[in-house]
């Protein structure tokens, strides 16, 4: 009797066991369905997401839940949060090369090159054979300008396996970057014929169609590059011009916007990017310039473009003379970037100078001098306005002045959220 019931007692530590491992096996191939049909450009449904979500949250040592998770964050453009997937799914597995690729690559598309730096230098010496390690590399040194080091990458990559779409991709826009657009060319028709929506080779076709003044033919490519790489500044500045050419102008109100927002290192571009912007405000319905600004915003978060999108876009209002928009602008900047000196000192700008808020722009000011204590116009504007500020209810002239600002209507044209 004994050892009957210790027989079934095995037997049923057996059964658990096995039921417990054919529902982690359903669990991996229903992770793998989600991950096959994002991968071909189908969207997930809702229920879909909510399961793998969960699955995420209550399985959390499941590297491939939290990886998918990842794909499915990056797919609806969330990149902190798909980065802090990918994360999670790398710390579980440390031999899943596919998440910490992921990882280095959404850092490079916010805009954290020096993060994304770190995270490839642990991974070449983890995975020094891995193809998909090499190509990443090669395209971040490629970006640098070390096109040397890129091509020793891709030769090292070709080496190891037969040619795929992702390194044909990334070969015609190393050959692209190296003035070689016939070649790139060919490069980027093989990767395409290897799989038809490879994201490189269509941006690499878009600009050699671009050069080629094909410019109706060339916006489909790069319309399909920029959404999946809005980020990529050389794709939306190539995107937002072969849109201009083509005259779609609602259709480059938006790739010209985060041109404009990753051009604030370089001055002359900068300044290109504000006319094109002001040109296409001016021309288009609010309602159709609202939807933009808005979508460049989500395309842009948390990346460091995103930062300065209303910045700039304050700056574009004002050369409009519309200040009511501009004070939107840099208060919706703020929110973003609560350190950037220069917004506050612009904001108090159009406060004291249209508003006649002075009493805000004052704290504006003081702000300002906070971040930026060396700076002239800083210096100036707050020694102005403490010395005469007190003085305001003695001043007749100031006060008629502020007076006849504060009547005028200072309402916004557009909704900024």
């Amino acid at each position: 009797m004994k050892t009957l019931s210790l027989l079934l007692a095995a037997c049923a530590v057996l059964s658990a066991f096995t039921a417990g491992f054919a529902q982690e096996a359903q669990g991996a191939a229903e992770l793998k369905a989600y991950l096959s049909k994002m991968e071909s450009g189908q969207k997930l449904q809702s229920s879909e997401i909510e399961s793998l979500i969960n699955t995420a949250r209550t399985d959390t040592k499941n590297s491939l839940a939290h990886f998918v998770l990842g794909q499915y964050y990056e797919s609806v453009n969330f990149g902190t949060l798909s980065a802090e997937q990918y994360e999670q799914a790398f710390d579980l597995d440390p031999k899943n090369s596919k998440a910490i690729v992921a990882l280095a690559r959404m850092k490079f598309r916010m805009g954290d090159e020096e993060a994304s730096r770190k995270i490839l230098i642990k991974a070449i010496n983890l995975f020094p054979n891995d193809r998909d390690v090499l190509v990443t590399c090669g395209l971040f040194m490629q970006r640098h300008g070390d096109l040397k080091t890129a091509q020793a990458c891709y030769q090292k990559a070709l080496a190891l396996a037969p040619p795929t779409a992702e390194l044909m991709g990334a070969q015609a826009e190393l050959l692209y970057q190296q003035s070689h657009y016939v070649d790139a060319l060919k490069a980027a028709q093989l990767a395409l014929k290897l799989n038809p929506n490879n994201i490189l080779a269509k941006s690499v076709r878009g600009k050699c169609l671009f050069l080629a003044q094909e410019y109706k033919r060339a916006v489909p490519l790069l319309k399909d590059a920029y959404t999946a790489m809005p980020v990529n500044d050389d794709i939306a500045a190539t995107y937002s011009n072969a849109a201009l050419k083509a005259h779609d102008y609602e259709q480059a109100l938006e790739p010209t916007l985060i041109a404009m927002a990753y051009a604030v290192k370089t001055p002359s571009k900068l300044i290109y990017y504000k006319r094109k912007v002001a040109g296409l405000i001016t021309g288009l319905p609010p309602a159709i310039v609202e939807q933009q600004i808005q979508a460049a915003e989500k395309k842009t978060k948390g990346s460091q473009g995103g930062k300065f999108l209303y910045f700039c876009l304050g700056d574009v209002f004002d050369r409009l003379h519309r200040p009511a928009d501009a004070i939107a602008c840099f208060k919706k900047g703020l929110t973003i970037d609560s350190t950037y000196g220069r917004g506050y000192l612009r904001l108090g700008m159009d406060l004291e100078d249209y508003a006649g808020d002075h009493e805000t722009a004052l704290k504006c000011y003081e702000n300002a001098f906070v971040l930026l204590p060396e700076d002239p116009e800083v210096k100036l504007r707050i020694a102005r306005m403490k010395a005469r500020y007190p003085q305001i209810k003695r001043d007749v002239a100031w006060q008629l002045k502020t007076n006849a600002k504060r009547s005028r209507s200072l309402k916004p044209t557009l909704q900024l959220g």
